[in-house]
């Protein structure tokens, strides 16, 4: 079987320290992402295969993933060392802080919602130390629960069309592995690894699953986003210009759009690297899925953003 070749190209001009947690919003219509030390948070149109001028938002760092919440105005977010609401701008309703006892040592990752409207996001140490990351879950009830331990770098999160199966990548071995799903209840078994990519390939970070049921995967330290089937085998290639590439999304037109980053890298390699941290865009001519939104509860305003950075 032949693998597909695409090619993506720099869009906009901003330049990210380190792009994360890019999502369609099928209900705005729109892309956003967020610049995960600076904590802000973007929202942009398509425009053709690329992006309006985004609208930024600063909020609370790190921020790491959003999803919208249904029917209203707001969003909820993983960002410092656990899980809020962001019902306003410069308006929190922290859900919990579950990496709280690290006293600043670990920290949220990625994050997205369940076919069912939970929120779910990982988290990681500073350090990158294994074992130290998490995976939890924002329940309905809204209240936070611990699924899996012992994780290093807890990734990119995705669901199968039929809500069945829950994708989820560790960054630090490098693995992506897939679970059975219940979408009422929330709970996941029979986790088995589908891919794990020789150490010279880079490895999973971010994902998106398309309407066909196939997985994109951003390949940080690998210059590209790869496609695979739920089984793990590899079916389209994108080339990005830029190493660490950090997560992607595809919208209804099949442009997948994809994050970067140049935190990290010693100037040496910035001087080579010259498109780190910007946006790129991809026509692949395979749809996308909207971003589920949370449909849990939301407590009343009661922290502020100067609240919070006190308490992370």
């Amino acid at each position: 079987m032949s693998i597909a070749q695409y090619q993506a190209e720099p869009i906009l001009s901003v330049r990210h320290d380190l792009g994360e947690g890019i999502r369609w919003d099928g209900d705005r219509d729109e892309i956003y992402w967020t610049d995960v030390f600076t904590g802000t948070f973007f929202r942009a149109a398509e425009n053709g295969h690329g992006l309006t001028e985004p609208q930024a938002t600063q909020l609370t760092p790190p921020l790491t993933a959003l999803s919208p919440i249904a029917g209203r105005r707001g969003w909820v977010a993983a960002l410092c060392q656990g899980i809020a609401f962001v019902p306003a701008p410069g308006t929190v309703v922290v859900a919990g802080m579950p990496e709280a006892a690290s006293l600043g040592s670990v920290r949220m990752n990625d994050g997205a919602c369940d076919p069912a409207g939970r929120f779910w996001a990982g988290s990681m140490s500073y350090r990158s130390e294994p074992g130290a990351g998490s995976l939890y879950c924002l329940d309905l009830d809204g209240q936070v629960r611990r699924v899996l331990g012992g994780l290093t770098i807890s990734n990119g999160l995705g669901w199968s069309p039929d809500g069945r199966v829950m994708y989820h990548a560790d960054s630090g071995p490098g693995t992506l592995s897939r679970m059975d799903f219940d979408v009422d209840s929330g709970a996941v078994r029979n986790r088995t690894t589908i891919l794990k990519l020789p150490p010279d390939d880079g490895v999973p970070d971010g994902l998106c699953v398309d309407a066909e049921g196939c997985l994109w995967v951003a390949i940080w330290g690998g210059h590209q986003v790869r496609r695979y089937d739920p089984d793990g085998r590899l079916l389209a290639v994108v080339n990005v210009p830029a190493r660490q590439v950090s997560c992607c999304a595809l919208s209804a037109s099949g442009t997948l759009f994809v994050t970067t980053a140049r935190n990290g890298l010693p100037p040496h390699e910035l001087e080579h690297d010259k498109a780190a941290g910007r946006l790129f865009a991809a026509a692949v001519g395979v749809p996308g899925r909207p971003a589920d939104p949370y449909r849990g509860a939301v407590g009343e305003p009661t922290w502020s953003k100067e609240d919070l950075n006190r308490h992370g």
